[in-house]
């Protein structure tokens, strides 16, 4: 553990190899050796915020560690995460508070509260509080039952209290996949420790009038999004139905690891190669 953190010390070239590696050894290893534990308290302070976001899946799904200390460790780091990168770790851990397990949506919960609650900036808090709005509207949408005949609905007339949201969501950040994964371009960690995200902040303005039903089995709602940057972004508010949409996030994960793999290959670099997902 010890070795592979000292490797991110110095750059950031190695940084999905080390990172995930370093938290599953911790997570499988550290109840039978406390030392770690300690080591890792340690560590975590002297490391960027920046770096954890690439690893926040695999230190969510790991919430409910059995071992105390090691659980205590992680809840702390992940509220430092959420107030140090407020913008990003929203997207993780809000919906987590969601959870139908209770037990993980009380830890997300907790996250959140104590995030808002030793966070210097009323910035962070009101991000925070929109957020949970945010998310808790849009699984409405999800969840309402539409006409089989109906092709499209009207935000103001259908939907309007998600577009009151959004129209207060303008500190918040579109859940797009590049703005919410570490660029792996940045070669060391002095280069631009405070600026590691290559891409201006993209962030809500108003929702479209028009909300487009798709036809397919769990007649998903397509939502489009006027952002900052003037241009519009597409949403899809599907149901969740037996673990859909948590498996639809792990292939997502999974296409990012063959996108990068992809982007590190000169040949396959120069053809532009890669696979496309909803984000």
């Amino acid at each position: 553990v010890r070795n592979l953190a000292s490797t991110l010390r110095y750059g950031v070239r190695y940084l999905f190899e080390a990172l995930p590696r370093i938290f599953t050894l911790w997570f499988d290893y550290g109840a039978d050796k406390p030392e770690i534990t300690t080591f890792m308290r340690e560590w975590f302070i002297c490391m960027p915020k920046y770096l954890f976001i690439a690893v926040l899946p695999q230190l969510l799904s790991r919430l409910l560690h059995q071992d105390p200390e090691i659980k205590e460790a992680l809840v702390a780091m992940l509220v430092e995460i959420g107030i140090a990168r407020t913008d990003e770790a929203l997207w993780y851990i809000v919906p987590v508070s969601r959870s139908k397990d209770q037990q993980r949506s009380y830890a997300a919960a907790t996250i959140m509260s104590n995030a808002a609650r030793q966070a210097t900036t009323t910035e962070v808090r009101k991000k925070l509080t929109i957020g949970k709005d945010l998310v808790k509207e849009l699984i409405n949408v999800c969840c309402m039952g539409v006409h089989p005949r109906f092709k499209q609905m009207s935000a103001s007339k259908d939907l309007p209290k998600l577009q009151k949201i959004i129209k207060a969501s303008k500190h918040i950040l579109i859940p797009i996949q590049r703005l919410l994964a570490v660029s792996p371009d940045s070669k060391s960690l002095s280069a631009a420790p405070s600026s590691p995200l290559p891409v201006e902040p993209i962030r809500f303005v108003e929702l479209n009038e028009t909300v487009k039903l798709m036809t397919s089995l769990m007649k998903p709602k397509k939502i489009e999004i006027l952002a900052s940057d003037g241009k519009h972004y597409g949403f899809l508010c599907k149901k969740e139905d037996k673990g859909d949409m948590r498996k639809d996030a792990r292939l997502m994960e999974f296409v990012s690891v063959v996108n990068r793999s992809l982007e590190q290959n000169p040949l396959s670099r120069q053809k532009r190669l890669g696979v496309r997902t909803y984000a």
